[in-house]
Order: structure tokens, then C-alpha cells, then sequence
């Protein structure tokens, strides 16, 4: 589980991924969220509640479930495809060449955060600005 600042801040300001922690959606036991008091929270119970300083950090599991649920495809095939179209997207767009610059492959989190918020978002995360844009 990335647990790195990076991914912290990442998450953070991804406001569409918080949004799947909401009074509707509370935690699972296993959820992990990070607090600036606490720092790193395990969830051990369903059925929490995150304050609203808490900043929710989806396991790459729950993260493959929400580009999943936007498909009717069966979701291990539908993966699979959408690595291909996004790895295809990177090989022709160049973040470079369009002002953004990013890190592809930091963790398997951090990927599938990526991938999440370019397929359901058309959002990138610029590692230089620290910040998602469109």
C-alpha cells in the first residue's frame, strides 16, 4: 500500500476519488486514510466515517473496482484494455510535449490513481504543479 506523500497529496486533491468516502459510502475495515494529527489510519471496522480532514488513500483493489464499474465489460478484460489505450495515449502524447510533466509508473497506487482520474476525469496529475488538470 503506497503510503507516500506523494500518493497523500495525490488522493488529496483528487476531490472525485474522496467523494467515494461519503456518509453513503462509508469505510471498510482495511480502508487506510491519512490525517495530519494521526498521520497514517488503518481502518479496522466497516462502516467508519472519515472526518473532513481525512484524506481517504484507495487500495489499488478498490481503484481497478471504479474504472470497472464505468464498463460493462467483464473487469479483468476491460483492465486489460484500458492499460493498452493508456499506454497508447502516453506513447503519442508525450506529457512533455503538452506541458505536463509526469512520472508514469511510481507504484502500482499511484498508476491506477492516474488511470482512474484520465478515464473517468480526462485528468492528469502534473508532478511539477502537484496538482490534477484537465
Amino acid at each position: 500500500m503506497d503510503t507516500t506523500v506523494k500518493y497523500i497529496k495525490m488522493c488529496g486533491k483528487a476531490r472525485e476519488i474522496q467523494l467515494y468516502r461519503t456518509v453513503e459510502k462509508r469505510c471498510e475495515a482495511g480502508d487506510f486514510a491519512y490525517n495530519d494529527d494521526e498521520g497514517i489510519i488503518e481502518v479496522q471496522e466497516a462502516g467508519v466515517m472519515l472526518l473532513a480532514e481525512d484524506v481517504w488513500l484507495p487500495r489499488q483493489d478498490q481503484l481497478q473496482e471504479m474504472v470497472a464499474e464505468t464498463s460493462g465489460f467483464d473487469g479483468k478484460r476491460m483492465i486489460g484494455l484500458e492499460l493498452c489505450n493508456l499506454w497508447a495515449w502516453y506513447q503519442q502524447n508525450r506529457p512533455g510535449d503538452i506541458g505536463v510533466e509526469i512520472e508514469l509508473w511510481p507504484s502500482w497506487e499511484q498508476l491506477w490513481l492516474k488511470f482512474v482520474m484520465k478515464i473517468k476525469y480526462d485528468k492528469l496529475w502534473d508532478d511539477k504543479k502537484e496538482k490534477w488538470i484537465k
